[in-house]
């Protein structure tokens, strides 16, 4: 299937308000050169990992359980490996910046259903997600439940096959 491609704009930073949404890529081309035109013709702007820094590579996918297939063995992540292999590639999974908690594992899908409309609902469940836990939280600590504000952004990891 192809790509999805995210062609809303994060707003900029102002003071300590947080861009709107932030996308950092993590490549799974073979060389350089690759991640290079792949960036400039998929992607744009967006952060992304060193191609050359492969142990933060490896550690985001084994963290996450998302790589192509033919780096699965060299990761690990293989049959019988140490790290399971939960996503293949592209595979776009939406992080509250605030707190590191998964928003969802299923970005491309909800690209692919919503189109930019993916934005507000991920902003959405951030909040919901957050408002979850913060009554858990205060029920723990009081036994009820209390409204509370949301941080503000979500993060991004993006593996992607050549």
């Amino acid at each position: 299937s192809a790509q999805p491609k995210l062609d809303f704009h994060a707003t900029d930073s102002i003071g300590d308000e947080k861009k709107a949404l932030e996308v950092v890529y993590v490549s799974s081309d073979m060389t350089p050169e690759q991640m290079t035109v792949d960036m400039v013709q998929n992607h744009g702007q967006w952060s992304a990992v060193p191609f050359n820094d492969t142990e933060q590579r490896s550690a985001l996918k084994q963290f996450f359980g998302a790589c192509a297939g033919k780096e699965a063995e060299d990761l690990d992540m293989g049959e019988g490996g140490k790290v399971k292999k939960k996503f293949g590639i592209p595979t776009l999974i939406i992080l509250d910046s605030e707190s590191g908690d998964i928003v969802t594992t299923e970005g491309v899908k909800d690209l692919e259903v919503s189109g930019n409309g993916a934005l507000a609902g991920w902003m959405k469940r951030r909040d919901d997600m957050a408002l979850a836990k913060k009554k858990k939280e205060n029920i723990i600590r009081y036994g009820v439940p209390a409204a509370v504000g949301v941080a503000a952004v979500g993060a991004m990891f993006v593996a992607r096959k050549k």
